[in-house]
């Protein structure tokens, strides 16, 4: 949980407004990153934590990992983009605000899938 609190404070922190630069990862990109790179967050400490032969440092490692080679990244590429989007508070704040909403739509369509398989599973009774 500490580790989700600290991303999600880095993510508040930083300074200006305008276009992001070509280098940089695109707003929606980095919001679909940053989303994921929270899910891998909360599965290290909801699961990994409670099995003692894992070590919880190198499963986050192994998850970020993961999350980058899915979204065709390279760490570098995560962290110069994470520290640009710091130092402008105005995007920043956008890039926030959106992966908040991105990922309460991400919960609505799991929970609405969720409720029709067990409507489905009840008819077929």
């Amino acid at each position: 949980m500490k580790y989700v609190l600290w991303f999600l404070m880095l993510l508040g922190i930083a300074c200006s407004s305008g276009k992001v630069p070509g280098d940089i990862i695109p707003p929606d990109k980095m919001k679909a990153i940053v989303f994921d790179l929270t899910k891998s967050e909360v599965y290290v400490n909801n699961y990994v934590l409670k099995d003692s032969s894992l070590k919880t440092k190198d499963q986050h490692i192994k998850l970020y990992e993961q999350v980058f080679l899915i979204h065709n990244i390279t760490k570098k590429d995560f962290y110069k983009s994470l520290k640009y989007y710091q130092q402008h508070p105005n995007i920043n704040k956008a890039l926030f605000d959106s992966t908040e909403a991105y990922a309460n739509r991400q919960r609505e369509v799991m929970f609405k899938e969720a409720h029709e398989q067990h409507t489905d599973s009840l008819k077929k009774k």
